[in-house]
């Protein structure tokens, strides 16, 4: 039997592309079997919108997806709030680097 681990990973997001307004603070925890990359949950702690994360996650383990699933997966880009790489796929390659 093998314990559930987890990765978190904490990131100032732009809200808006005007640089006056201000970022917000996003931490984001991935949890998953380390045997089988199997994502189990996701948590996420933010001053600002979580909604995308949130439903990527719900997603993402309907779908039973693993740390090398996330890490590759093509989320839309929008270069005036989002950093590349998207922050789960960030988590995901964080997680898959960390057991391997």
């Amino acid at each position: 039997m093998t314990f559930p681990t987890s990765i978190t990973l904490t990131q100032d997001q732009r809200q808006s592309p005007n640089p006056a307004i201000p970022t917000k603070h996003v931490q984001f925890r991935l949890t998953y079997d380390p045997q089988s990359k199997q994502l189990l949950g996701a948590q996420v702690l933010a001053d600002g919108n979580i909604d995308e994360l949130i439903n990527l996650s719900a997603l993402a383990l309907q779908a039973q997806q693993t740390l090398a699933d996330l890490a590759v997966a093509d989320f839309y880009m929008s270069p005036s709030k989002n950093d590349l790489p998207h922050l789960i796929n960030a988590a995901a390659m964080t997680a898959y680097r960390q057991e391997k």
